[in-house]
């Protein structure tokens, strides 16, 4: 058992995390307490007394009932609550406000230093008695002290030599027995820096000693970073509680961040305990509004330097914080100099005539110098450039799968890899360190330098080892016990990336990313300039003026042009002819409209007949203004005259169809009509063979009649004449299905009529056409098991009547959806089903005439629905 009464045990990771989460999560701010030397008030914004320490009630020797609720002026008078009002209307840069005040009706009691400061709701006045520290301090002592310092500061020639007296000046100010100053890395690691220390007071030094991120949590270095001065006068003090308890924010006691006397965390009491610390007194050293480290003063035994010394201390330290600025401000303006001169040795280099990957085999060494690395990986477009000290491909390979996964786009800096990344180094090369900065928003292209692994000794203040603690509450950290210096070689770690390295690696990788699009500009021009050439189609490029700024070889070949004249020149300047009248007047067309357009144009141009279609439109820059006009024409005098050849073809073998479909009309009626005579006047003699043979004759010359009848009516829709009429579709609907239950064969058939059917636009006879082979087609493939079911209907959309057929017959298998539309197309032998294989291509050809269309949706066994579209006329 320790001296506060819990267990300690061996660490594992569980309880690791809980103490690690509880010490994180410690409200240090709202302890609810102060140190016992001084006495603090919570007030109303009317000073009136809302809350207060209890060892005030023993100074005044009042109960708490008598105190809380009192106007502060009972006890220091109205004078003394103006001087308070007036501190707090006056703005300052600081949080508190520092004063002296005496109690109006108590003698006996001395005077009190008086510190003031707002939190949230509340004003906190916080009262330690005025005494003068190790020698006598006065109000001219501390100016004079300051300013001394602040003369001297200025004759300091180095850093190192600047650390040294400012502990030593801060020893000598406050009586503290060892003053260090404490430097903070990346990691939030400090580093003893400098030291001084009264060699009559025997407390071990701490130079150049490391402690762990462990030893001043973050939520002690926020605190750090609000309040710069931070006095522990006794580490063995029993703390004061601030009463009533009921008074609080959101259940929370008052925040006492700002607060002198503010309790702090048992842990740290144990900490400094530990270490030999009988007083200690923390002043932050601030850095770009960073907490950059700390002047720890340290005393063997309890010490209380009074408010004057502690102001003096905190303003020396702010002093110091500017002249530190400077030095470092000298050293970084100085490597960014020299950064700066590779990064322009390197953009001077990367000169648009050679690509980026020649560029870097010739300047590999400035990416290195000027991140202050020991090897690089460009990885740009799938291929690799690589130069110095790095590890295998393979892993480099890993490294960018593992930051495409988990770098969201990011600068990834990390000085161990295998800690940051689970990736285990492979190669010669033990590189620990990455700086990796993708080179694109596809997170594919980076840019990796790497570091090697430094194999150093670390000094450590005691073994930084977490030990656990567990009580009622939960699992704590329990500060080490022992500080002795306790070394630890590191393996797998390189020198951390500093601000400077990043912003260069930055600076590089934008200069590349430029360098990357010029380099895909350069080739996408080369590629635009290949396709242009390459196309038969003339394209050519001119700006608002009308000057050409390209044009590619079809066009340049086709037009009879020079091509050492073209590029620059106005095109009224380059072409000649019908051609400029019609440029000028599709230029003007489309700087008009500003919308692309398309141009049919014939003419002759240097003798030469052309028959074009031109599709003209803008291009735009990135203000969405036009700059330039592109036209891309293709001559379809080839096409033309194919398509003249082919209506002649067209027309000529409708005709042939429609003349020999007439003219076989009549040997058919011959044959048919001379057959059936045969078979009249000799049906007595002719034996049952010669009646059969009629009959098929029969059979085959009205089957023959059938199919050129259709092959009449098909040849027709093709050439002829027609002109379209508002006609009434329902009443034509109506008229077929009575002609189709006339016939015996259908009078089991159902056949409706769904909804409104409306009037449309088309000619009567095409209609009743379409509408008469759909049905016919309904009662033809009909189910022999079930009685035929035909519905028809029709839908409004915005352009078109949707007309549909459907009906419960045998159905179609879905590979014969689209086959079924064509000429002399038939699903089922002639001997089951009769037919030409003509009617639903006639109907095609039909709707196609009427901007229309044709579909069917069935499944086979289960009916089929056909659907015809008709566009809308305006009635």
């Amino acid at each position: 058992m320790n001296r506060r009464g819990v267990s300690r045990k061996s660490l594992n990771d569980d309880e690791l995390k809980k103490a690690i989460d509880g010490c994180d999560s410690e409200q240090i701010h709202i302890p609810g307490s102060i140190q016992p030397h001084g006495y603090m008030l919570v007030l109303s914004q009317e000073f009136e007394i809302v809350k207060v320490s209890r060892n005030f009630c023993s100074l005044i020797d009042q109960p708490l009932q008598a105190i809380i609720g009192q106007d502060l002026k009972v006890y220091f008078g109205e004078d003394i609550i103006k001087a308070l009002k007036d501190m707090l209307s006056v703005g300052a840069l600081c949080h508190t406000r520092y004063t002296t005040l005496s109690f109006i009706e108590k003698e006996d009691l001395p005077q009190f230093d008086a510190v003031l400061h707002q939190s949230k709701d509340y004003l906190i006045l916080e009262l330690e008695i005025h005494k003068s520290g190790k020698i006598e301090f006065q109000e001219h002592d501390f100016y004079q002290k300051v300013m001394q310092f602040s003369i001297q500061l200025q004759q300091v020639p180095t850093q190192t030599a600047l650390y040294d007296y400012v502990v030593y000046e801060m020893r000598q100010l406050t009586g503290f027995g060892r003053v260090k100053l404490y430097r903070f890395d990346q990691n939030w690691n400090g580093e003893v820096v400098a030291e001084s220390r009264d060699m009559q007071i025997p407390m071990p030094s701490y130079l150049g000693l490391h402690f762990p991120a462990s030893d001043i949590p973050k939520q002690a270095r926020k605190l750090y970073s609000q309040n710069f001065i931070r006095l522990i006068a006794d580490t063995s003090y029993e703390s004061v509680q601030i009463v009533p308890d009921d008074l609080c924010e959101k259940g929370l006691p008052i925040d006492l961040s700002y607060a002198c006397l503010r309790s702090v965390s048992p842990v740290h009491m144990e900490y400094l305990n530990n270490m030999g610390v009988g007083a200690s007194m923390s002043i932050s050293v601030m850095q770009n509004e960073r907490l950059w480290g700390l002047i720890a003063c340290h005393h063997n035994s309890p010490l209380h330097p009074p408010i004057s010394v502690r102001m003096a201390a905190e303003l020396m330290t702010h002093t110091f914080s500017a002249f530190l600025s400077n030095f470092m401000q000298a050293d970084q303006e100085s490597e960014i100099q020299k950064k700066q001169s590779y990064i322009r040795e390197l953009n001077i280099s990367l000169r648009p005539d050679k690509s980026m990957l020649e560029t870097l085999k010739r300047k590999h060494a400035l990416l290195l110098q000027a991140v202050d690395a020991d090897g690089v990986i460009v990885h740009v477009n799938d291929k690799n450039f690589a130069f110095g000290l790095i590890p295998e491909m393979s892993f480099a390979n890993d490294l960018i799968d593992w930051l495409e996964m988990n770098g969201d786009g990011k600068v990834f800096a990390s000085n161990s890899i295998a800690r940051d990344t689970n990736l285990l180094v492979r190669g010669q090369s033990m590189a620990s360190g990455v700086l990796a900065i993708p080179v694109s928003s596809s997170m594919t292209d980076y840019v990796m330098w790497f570091r090697q692994e430094l194999v150093e000794e670390i000094d450590w203040a005691g073994r930084p080892e977490k030990r656990v603690t567990k009580d009622k509450v939960g699992y704590h950290l329990t500060p080490r016990a022992s500080f002795a210096r306790w070394k630890e070689g590191l393996r797998g770690y390189a020198k951390a990336w500093e601000a400077d390295n990043i912003e260069a690696a930055e600076h590089i990788t934008k200069l590349l990313l430029n360098k990357k699009y010029e380099d895909k500009l350069r080739q996408a021009n080369y590629d635009l300039q290949s396709i242009l050439d390459n196309s038969s189609a003339f394209i050519y490029i001119t700006d608002t003026s009308g000057n050409i700024i390209r044009i590619n070889e079809s066009a340049i070949e086709a037009f009879g042009l020079n091509s050492e004249n073209i590029v620059g020149y106005h095109y009224r300047e380059v072409f000649s002819g019908e051609f400029v009248e019609l440029e000028d007047k599709q230029q003007e067309t489309l700087i008009s409209s500003q919308k692309s357009a398309t141009f049919n144009a014939d003419f002759f141009l240097n003798e030469k007949e052309f028959h074009l279609i031109t599709v003209k439109f803008p291009l735009y820059d990135t203000n969405d203004d036009i700059y330039a006009l592109c036209s891309i024409s293709t001559d379809v005098s080839m096409l033309h005259n194919t398509q003249e050849e082919l209506r002649r073809s067209n027309k000529e073998l409708e005709r042939l169809a429609f003349i020999a479909s007439h003219d076989l009309q009549e040997p058919i009626r011959i044959i048919s009509n001379f057959t059936g005579l045969l078979g009249q006047e000799y049906k007595d003699i002719l034996d049952d063979n010669a009646k059969v043979y009629i009959d098929f004759t029969l059979n085959a010359a009205e089957r023959m009649r059938f199919l050129i009848n259709d092959l009449l009516e098909f040849s027709r829709m093709g050439h002829e004449e027609y002109e379209p009429e508002i006609i009434d579709a329902r009443g034509e609907i109506v008229r077929l299905i009575e002609q189709f239950k006339i016939l015996d064969t259908n009078q089991d058939a159902s056949i409706t009529i769904e909804g409104n059917i409306p009037d449309i636009y088309m000619k009567l006879e095409h209609f009743s056409c379409v509408m008469q082979n759909l049905i016919s087609n309904a009662l033809k493939f009909k189910d022999k098991q079930n009685r035929p079911v035909i519905n028809i209907s029709c839908q409004e959309s915005k352009t078109d009547w949707l007309f549909a057929v459907s009906d419960n017959g045998i159905g179609i298998e879905k590979e014969y959806f689209d086959k079924i539309f064509l000429l002399f197309q038939r699903l089922y032998n002639k001997s089951e089903y009769d037919g030409t294989g003509i009617g639903l291509a006639l109907v095609s050809r039909i709707l196609e005439r009427y901007n229309g269309k044709i579909w069917v949706e069935s499944e086979y066994g289960k009916g089929s629905c056909f659907y015809f579209t008709i566009p809308k006329k305006e009635m």
